[in-house]
C-alpha cells in the first residue's frame, strides 16, 4: 500500500537514519569518524611547539617552502595539513595580534570586498578543551575552476599572538565534514612545558 508516493518503510528506514546522524552529532569526538561511508583513524598531531588538535592520521604536513605552490603569500600558511588527494587540507596561521572575534569581523569585510562572490553561511563560536578560551569561525563557499570549494575559517587565541585556520572540501563533501571539523576545532589543547605529544 504506496502514502503519499512514499512506502511506510522507506519513511521508517530514512527516519532511523536521520536520528543516527543526530546521534552522531552529539557524541565526543573520538579517534576513529565515518566520511563518505569510509572510517577515518584521527590522533593527536602536533600545530606549534606546545599546541595540538586531533586530525585525520594519514593527512601528512608541509611547512615553510613546501607552502609555496598554489598561495598567495610566500611561506603562508605556516603549516598544513592535507589528504593524500590535495583536495582535504587544514592550514595554520599566526598573527601579531590578540582579540579573535574582531580579526573574524575584519576577515569576513575584507573577504566580502575583495570577493563579494563567496557566500557565507554561518558564524559560530565554540570552546577549546578545558580551557575557558573561545574559538571563533565561519564557514563559506568559494569557486574555484573544476569545482565549489567549502571552507570553514577559524580563529583562536596563542598566548600573545592569534591562530588562523581554515578547513577546505570540495564543497559535494561538506555535510560529511563540518560536524566533525568543528569537534576537531574543540580538541586544541596547549601543553605545559614537559608534555609529551
Amino acid at each position: 500500500m504506496k502514502m503519499d508516493g512514499d512506502y511506510p518503510d522507506e519513511m521508517i528506514l530514512a527516519t532511523i537514519k536521520k536520528y543516527e546522524i543526530e546521534l552522531e552529532h552529539e557524541k565526543p569526538l573520538e579517534y576513529q569518524i565515518r566520511i563518505q561511508n569510509k572510517t577515518v583513524n584521527l590522533s593527536d598531531r602536533r600545530i606549534y611547539k606546545d599546541i595540538s588538535i586531533r586530525l585525520p592520521k594519514y593527512f601528512y604536513v608541509k611547512t615553510g617552502d613546501e607552502t609555496t605552490s598554489g598561495y598567495l603569500i610566500k611561506h603562508h600558511p605556516e603549516i598544513i595539513f592535507i589528504s593524500g588527494c590535495g583536495t582535504v587540507n587544514f592550514t595554520f596561521d599566526r598573527i601579531e595580534r590578540e582579540d579573535s572575534q574582531q580579526i573574524r569581523k575584519e576577515i569576513i569585510d575584507l573577504m566580502r570586498q575583495r570577493y563579494p562572490q563567496n557566500m557565507i553561511y554561518d558564524l559560530g563560536k565554540g570552546k577549546l578543551k578545558e580551557q575557558e578560551q573561545e574559538f571563533y569561525w565561519f564557514d563559506y563557499k568559494s569557486f574555484a575552476i573544476d569545482s565549489d570549494i567549502y571552507n570553514l575559517l577559524f580563529i583562536f587565541p596563542y598566548y600573545d599572538k592569534t591562530v588562523i585556520g581554515t578547513f577546505k572540501c570540495a564543497f559535494r563533501n561538506y555535510a560529511d565534514w563540518k560536524h566533525y571539523v568543528l569537534k576537531m576545532i574543540a580538541t586544541i589543547e596547549y601543553k605545559a612545558k614537559g608534555d609529551s605529544y
